[in-house]
């Protein structure tokens, strides 16, 4: 970090013209960042954001701030953060390397290099818990969770006696303990089963093996927009449901388990009754109605029934018409029918509707973003297979991030065709119409623009199938150069 930025923001700290103010500070530099802005979130909501400078240099002041968990994002990459009022916490990082390269300084600096190295830690031990303990009897699978959070809170212990944090601090950094740890317990009967392909002794699924659950709130307001309480809620309602429904379809793998719609209708009536506070409620049972509409492997009969049992469950939960929204998108990209309202850039800066660009022709719409490396570069090797394989379809790339200039300097430097590459006029816009919710995702127009699949997968094994029966069901006469 620059010494000078540093010196200059910490003398505004002491500089306020009033020495009976506090205020918080939050601020520091961001190598390589892919986008302008620092957006600051509370609980999943924006409240504040502020422009890099020219040096990649941002700060945040606050006159009165609420202690607790937030996050802090350039987009598309974002961290977690303890903010308490008094602080005056400085980054540095590297997009390149975000986690790994993430160093904090300043008031409020040791709590959050903690936290960091608890994440980090995590990532560590998954690969540990997936390969060695997933496969032991449940009590054997609970003592080794047990032992690591037993090393992990002490280091915690030894934290607090050398430096005193609050006890706002403390309870965050025991809760992100616990939830991180503890949901491999919550999930072990279905990954076991999964993995093994060996369902689990619930005998050994006592309140002994549960009794971590004593310890976490289920209503921590505080904690609503905080990723691993949500993923630990989630997997609190996933681990229960698919114990109810592996038990009253004992013929089921634990793949198709998880497939079912009571699967899915449990998860909603399990955190309905453990979770009473309604901001925590709407976030989790919103998250439960994403994965299912975003399951592609689901029954789409079955969806207006869902929406309505989401309805029931989720009263008025403020994120419903966002799931509707989802609802009604999902069912107009349907096949049969035709995608409205969604328009391309091309090389030229002039807009192009989707269902113009097909041309008359076979079409598969794919995604990139240069940001994205090693998917752009796989991607376009994908399609380069696929054009030999089917000379007339018409493969459209479609860029999701670049401005024009970039973006075209991009298509120059890897030769890539202009007569069929396009970038988007609005992420938001086009991510709501067309749902890219997967960069592998692809979508399919037949030659009149209707819609053969919009949620195929350019790497799934029939999709050359879907390929190849579209194409001899239409008349297709017409060729489309491919990228170069």
């Amino acid at each position: 970090m620059n010494k000078i930025f540093y010196l200059l923001f910490i003398c505004t700290l002491v500089s306020c013209g009033n020495d009976d103010e506090v205020y918080t500070y939050f601020g520091g530099q961001i190598v390589n960042p892919k986008h302008d802005y620092v957006v600051l979130y509370k609980n999943d909501n924006a409240f504040d954001s502020v422009k890099l400078d020219a040096h990649n240099r941002f700060s945040f002041r606050f006159d009165k701030l609420e202690g607790g968990i937030y996050k802090f994002s350039n987009q598309p990459e974002h961290q977690y953060i303890i903010l308490e009022q008094g602080d005056s916490l400085l980054l540095r990082l590297n997009t390149m390397d975000f986690d790994e390269s993430l160093v904090f300084s300043g008031k409020g600096a040791k709590k959050n290099n903690i936290l960091i190295s608890q994440f980090l830690q995590d990532e560590e031990d998954k690969k540990l818990i997936k390969e060695k303990f997933f496969k032991l009897p449940p009590i054997a699978f609970k003592n080794k969770i047990d032992s690591i959070h037993d090393v992990r809170s002490n280091k915690l212990g030894i934290f607090y006696t050398n430096q005193h944090p609050s006890l706002l601090t403390q309870e965050l950094l025991e809760t992100n303990l616990d939830l991180t740890l503890y949901r491999y317990v919550e999930i072990y009967p279905y990954v076991h089963h999964k993995l093994y392909d060996e369902k689990v002794d619930e005998t050994e699924l006592t309140d002994a093996y549960y009794n971590f659950r004593d310890h976490i709130n289920f209503n921590e307001e505080k904690l609503g927009g905080f990723y691993p309480y949500q993923k630990y809620l989630k997997l609190y309602a996933s681990g229960k449901s698919y114990i109810n429904v592996s038990d009253a379809q004992p013929e089921l793998t634990a793949k198709e388990v998880v497939k079912t719609y009571p699967f899915h209708i449990n998860k909603l009536k399990y955190l309905e009754e453990a979770i009473t506070d309604k901001s925590v409620k709407d976030i989790v049972l919103r998250n439960a109605a994403y994965m299912f509409f975003l399951d592609e492997e689901r029954d789409l009969s079955l969806d207006q029934e869902y929406l309505e049992e989401f309805k029931k469950y989720a009263g008025n939960n403020q994120y419903l018409p966002e799931i509707t929204e989802i609802y009604n998108t999902i069912s107009a990209l349907q096949a049969g029918n035709k995608i409205t309202d969604v328009h391309f850039i091309n090389e030229e800066g002039n807009q192009e509707d989707i269902y113009d660009i097909t041309n008359n022709t076979l079409t598969v719409y794919y995604f990139w973003s240069l940001k994205q490396k090693n998917h752009f570069h796989n991607i376009l090797k994908r399609v380069h297979e696929l054009h030999k394989d089917f000379p007339k379809v018409n493969f459209v790339g479609v860029n999701l991030d670049l401005p024009q200039n970039e973006w075209r300097n991009t298509l120059k430097k890897f030769n890539l065709n202009t007569e069929n590459q396009y970038r988007v006029t609005d992420f938001n816009k086009t991510n709501k119409k067309l749902l890219l919710n997967k960069m592998n995702k692809v979508i399919v127009l037949d030659h009149e623009g209707i819609i053969v699949n919009a949620f195929a997968d350019i790497y799934d094994i029939d999709f050359t199938s879907l390929l190849s029966t579209t194409q001899k069901s239409k008349n297709l006469a017409h060729h489309y150069m491919p990228n170069k």
